[in-house]
């Protein structure tokens, strides 16, 4: 098989989705399950640096644009919009307004429980390294930390939510949810035992509830903010809560 063809294979075998590029840049959707540098060979850096080696112009770019770049980061088993920059001037630029907190970005999130306002701040502080279940504030010193969020839907069990972290801790919406008494849906790391094994066994449902659905940035060279967006909700969320509320009848 070609190299190109390898690369477009392994993109499709991925699931992942190029949404839309641009001089410098690429916005990927990442399917749930995929790491975004973690796994060599098996990544979106890897993907994209193949791409960018045999079929540079399905990215938008030209050859010797330079090298790839995550500008910022999904967990694996979150899925969405994920951005990246090729080349370092480009990175510069995208990292600087990450730092600088001027990209807005919005995720989904399928919540176990009824939230009963509409919306609010989870103000939770929490430390720089994550803990567990157990303990999802983390250890050692804890720093103020801001979620906001809009509730968009409920079902019989189930809490669908718009939300945006205002502030940058690891997990941060994971731990914040947790902490607010309403897990993440599907949450390995916080979520209940008891939970997880009822959700794979009677529903075959195993992924996170979490999707990163809106980014808005501004591109390299450009002064105008760009907007990325996919499906506000995944097929599988939906499909739970279907399931959920035709329960209630």
């Amino acid at each position: 098989m070609p190299r190109e063809s390898k690369a477009r294979a392994l993109c499709e075998a991925l699931g992942v989705k190029i949404l839309q590029v641009g001089p410098g840049w690429a916005a990927l959707e990442k399917p749930c399950g995929v790491s975004v540098h973690n796994a060599p060979g098996q990544d979106l850096v890897s993907l994209l640096e193949r791409l960018l080696e045999t079929e540079p112009e399905i990215l938008g770019q030209t050859d010797g644009v330079g090298s790839v770049h995550a500008v910022h980061r999904l967990d694996a088993d979150t899925s969405g919009v994920v951005l990246f920059a090729f080349g370092k001037e480009a990175a510069r630029q995208l990292t600087r307004q990450f730092e600088e907190k001027r990209v807005q970005k919005k995720y989904t999130a399928l919540l176990h429980g009824l939230l009963e306002e509409k919306g609010g701040f989870w103000c939770f502080p929490l430390a720089k390294e994550a803990g567990g279940r157990s303990h999802a504030a983390g250890s050692g010193r804890r720093q103020p930390c801001e979620t906001r969020y809009e509730v968009m839907a409920r079902t019989c069990r189930y809490t669908l939510i718009c939300c945006s972290p205002l502030t940058g801790r690891k997990h941060q919406i994971r731990r914040h949810a947790c902490l607010a008494g309403h897990t993440i849906i599907g949450d390995r790391r916080y979520g209940s035992k008891r939970a997880l094994s009822v959700l794979k066994g009677r529903f075959d449902y195993k992924r996170l509830s979490l999707h990163a659905w809106h980014l808005t940035f501004t591109p390299p060279g450009s002064d105008s903010p760009l907007t990325i967006v996919t499906a506000q909700v995944p097929q599988e969320m939906r499909r739970l809560m279907d399931i959920d509320s035709r329960s209630q009848g």
